[in-house]
Formats: C-alpha cells, structure tokens, sequence
C-alpha cells in the first residue's frame, strides 16, 4: 500500500491554511518539516493529520504553546523526523521474533531503548502472546 504524498500547495488546499501558515507551524516546530528539500520536498499522511488536528485546535481557541502540548510537542515531530527513510540513509533495527509469524523491529536509537529495556520488552510481550493464546 504505498503512502499519500503531498505538497504544500495540496495541504493547503485541503487544510484551508495557507503555505505561509504551514511553514510557521514548521518553524514553531508544530509540525515536522517536509520530507526532502526544496522541489523535492513533500509532506505525508501524518503531515496532513497533524495539520487539520491544530487547524482544530486553533479554532477552539488553543494558544500555540497549548496546541503543542495537547499534540506532544517538538520532540514527538523529531522523534517523526528521524523515523523517516531517506535515500542515502543508513540506520540499524533491531528485529525481534516474539514468537512464529511475529516479529517486531525498533530503532533503539530513536525509540531511546537500552538493551536491557528491549529484553524486557521482549520478555513481556512473549509473556503476554503466551496468556493470550492459552485463554
């Protein structure tokens, strides 16, 4: 399923923000900035989401700094930011099998998991895969 992308003009036109609104949202760090540069750049679903929910937001009368603290703030469009791949990028995954079929693979280094909280997480999600499957 491949995803939605858009451009700014797009967002725009959907959200009914303008460009120059979009890009203070992107300066204020609201939202994350475009994926690419220049004629490259795009903007994707969760660009979009974001964007109609502080649309929302502003209508009801939230001030910025509420908004970002009703959506989680810079450091949820960092996070976003860094979840992205890039062409030429390079990042490692940890893949953990939890059990046949299911695997689960994490970027400790953006998920901010150490290798002792991966092995728990680990541990409980088998642990709960196993009370599931016995009930």
């Amino acid at each position: 399923m491949s995803e939605n992308i858009y451009s700014i003009e797009s967002l725009a036109d959907i959200t009914g923000l303008t460009r120059r609104t979009i890009r203070y949202y992107i300066q204020e760090k609201l939202l994350a900035p475009p994926i690419g540069t220049r004629r490259a750049a795009h903007y994707t679903a969760h660009h979009l989401e974001r964007l109609l929910a502080i649309r929302r937001l502003a209508q009801e009368g939230l001030t910025l700094e509420a908004i970002r603290r009703k959506l989680g703030g810079s450091d949820a469009q960092e996070r976003f930011q860094q979840s992205q791949a890039r062409p030429g990028t390079a990042r490692s995954c940890v893949h953990m099998t939890i059990a046949e079929g299911i695997e689960l693979m994490i970027d400790p280094a953006c998920a901010k998991l150490s290798d002792q909280m991966l092995q728990q997480l680990l541990m409980r999600l088998r642990a709960l895969l196993v009370d599931e499957r016995s009930c």
